[in-house]
């Protein structure tokens, strides 16, 4: 039997989505190795927008794809702008958005589409393998797997914030791998779907949760093809309902501190809401920088360590972080990144389609949530903004493949190339 190897682009691919689970996984806990992450990164990246540059498809599906112009013109604006404050570190910060966006959106998604696998396997194994080791940490080292003081569940993760976003991510994918028998056998799409999902109940975040399960209501109350099923509705919200009451005579005072949900529901977020807007007030136009939160509004050193960090700096809310880093134009310059490539790609699929597709469901879900919950979809090291930004690039190279199957069918009354 002759064995081949694979192409160096998707063994590169596998590299880079393995490193950026391994980062943030226990291994380094309290010792994120800042400096070989970014260095490491930042070499399988520019090797793989290498690969997919030397080749002709790239160009042609990279002249269909939403929101070219915009990144463009956004990282014409982010040079602008730091420019105006020189500094070698926020330099390297704009590169490394570059990288992130040339890497996850563009490059990643070009190559597995000509070399494969599916993106979307390579995504649903990979957040398979960290269920799997999440559910073996917390057998073999139930101390591991709980963040301190809080007692939120985290897994094989660094961190809440890092786990309840997988967790997220893999009910959703699970659940649609499992409702249309895609890659995984049923069974086993089923088990780590509702082990997932398990998990990011004990991760007790609020938003992830809810994300979830709206999420799970989409792919439940819908047929394969998207149709809604008045049975199916009418059966879930009935199931909801006895899960909720369950839920609220079992719940513990203890939960309900994890949750806060026994207080002020807002968990203090309003007031570092009202700080960014008093910041963003004097920087509206041109922001304090990409690592405004490392260097309190660029009122301080730069300074990456854990003990630096200063919650009041971190408004946990997309519109204003963004505003802060890089002004208002910066905001609307990245918000349409986001939007684009989900318009397109429902343009060309419709509505019923789209919500049946794991990355669309989870992005149209997201995005409206970090306006209120949090991230900036900017650093490079953040696990999640790149797998963010691999979703998008998802959606857009499907677009893309699309317009270039069909650019040589004219449309009818029309003559080819009119």
């Amino acid at each position: 039997m002759r064995f081949t190897l694979p192409p160096l682009a998707s063994v590169l691919i596998v590299l880079l989505i393995l490193e950026s689970f391994i980062v943030k996984s226990v291994i380094f806990d309290k010792n994120d190795p800042v400096l070989i992450h970014y260095l490491l990164s930042g070499l399988l990246i520019g090797a793989i927008c290498g690969l997919a540059a030397l080749r002709r498809s790239t160009w042609q599906r990279l002249r269909r794809l939403p929101g070219k112009k915009t990144l463009l013109m956004t990282v014409v604006w982010l040079g602008v702008v730091t420019t105006s404050r020189p500094s070698a570190l926020e330099w390297a910060a704009v590169l490394g958005f570059v990288l992130l966006v040339c890497g996850f959106y563009l490059s990643i998604t070009s190559n597995l589409s000509t070399y494969g696998p599916s993106p979307r396997r390579v995504i649903l194994y990979f957040l398979a393998i960290w269920v799997i080791l999440s559910l073996i940490t917390l057998l073999i080292s139930p101390a591991m797997s709980y963040e301190l003081p809080s007692l939120r569940f985290r897994g094989a993760l660094i961190s809440v914030a890092n786990a309840c976003n997988i967790f997220f991510f893999a009910t959703i994918y699970f659940a649609w791998s499992f409702k249309y028998e895609l890659f995984l056998k049923r069974g086993a799409s089923g088990c780590l779907g509702v082990l997932s999902f398990i998990f990011l109940l004990m991760t007790l975040t609020r938003s992830s949760i809810l994300l979830a399960i709206l999420g799970l209501l989409v792919f439940a109350s819908t047929d394969s093809l998207g149709r809604i099923r008045g049975f199916k509705v009418a059966s879930i919200l009935l199931i909801f309902a006895v899960f909720l009451i369950v839920v609220v005579m079992t719940i513990d005072s203890s939960t309900l501190d994890g949750l806060r949900l026994g207080g002020d529901l807002l968990s203090s977020r309003d007031l570092v809401w009202d700080e960014g807007l008093s910041r963003i007030r004097e920087t509206f136009l041109w922001g304090t920088g990409l690592l405004t939160k490392q260097t309190k509004g660029g009122s301080a050193e730069l300074d990456f360590s854990s003990s630096n960090y200063d919650p009041t700096f971190d408004a946990h809310a997309l519109g204003i972080t963004l505003i802060e880093q890089g002004g208002v134009l910066f905001l609307i310059l990245v918000m349409a990144l986001l939007i684009l490539p989900l318009w397109k790609f429902l343009r060309v699929y419709g509505i019923r389609a789209s919500l049946q597709n794991p990355e669309f469901l989870i992005m149209i879900l997201v995005i409206p949530s970090m306006m209120f919950a949090g991230g900036d979809m900017i650093s490079l090291g953040s696990l999640v903004n790149r797998l963010q930004w691999l979703f998008l690039g998802i959606l857009s190279i499907d677009v893309s493949n699309q317009a270039l199957e069909f650019q040589d069918i004219p449309l009818p009354g029309c003559k080819p190339n009119s």
